[in-house]
């Protein structure tokens, strides 16, 4: 119901399409502020699985390059990621064109390897845009 509350605030008053980040953050302070995520009577929190998920979180490490290693998988890493490209691409392509809204290669390339590079900095897998999950999205 949040959601959908900010979302026709956001369409009424032209402002830029923040809803799902707004309702994240407002659910999250709510969680915190009314401690659901402390433990309670019981010994266990409301939403049990906060603590796991701030235990598991991936830390900050720069990687170690091993240039052989490099050597060995560039044209295989290379065509990873021309396909993944091509993917998100596609996807919003698609996505724009059903939305009329407008694309800007540029930008969606730029994006997605920042988003990239900053994952490799966080030992995350590399990310890429998908047709299915945009789509129901």
């Amino acid at each position: 119901m949040l959601v959908v509350g900010l979302k026709g605030l956001c369409s009424r008053y032209r402002l830029p399409q923040v809803d799902m980040l707004l309702a994240l953050i407002l659910t999250t302070t709510a969680a915190v502020f009314f401690g659901w995520s402390t433990p309670g009577p019981e010994s266990r929190p409301a939403l049990a699985g906060s603590g796991a998920v701030l235990r598991a979180r991936p830390t900050l490490a720069i990687p170690k390059i091993k240039f052989w290693l490099v050597k060995e998988t560039a044209s295989s890493a290379l065509a990873i990621s021309l396909l993944g490209l091509l993917q998100a691409l596609a996807s919003a392509k698609s996505l724009a064109d059903k939305t009329r809204q407008r694309l800007d290669y540029n930008r969606q390339c730029l994006a997605e390897g920042l988003a990239n590079l900053a994952g490799g900095f966080c030992q995350c897998l590399p990310g890429s845009g998908s047709l299915t999950r945009s789509a129901i999205n």
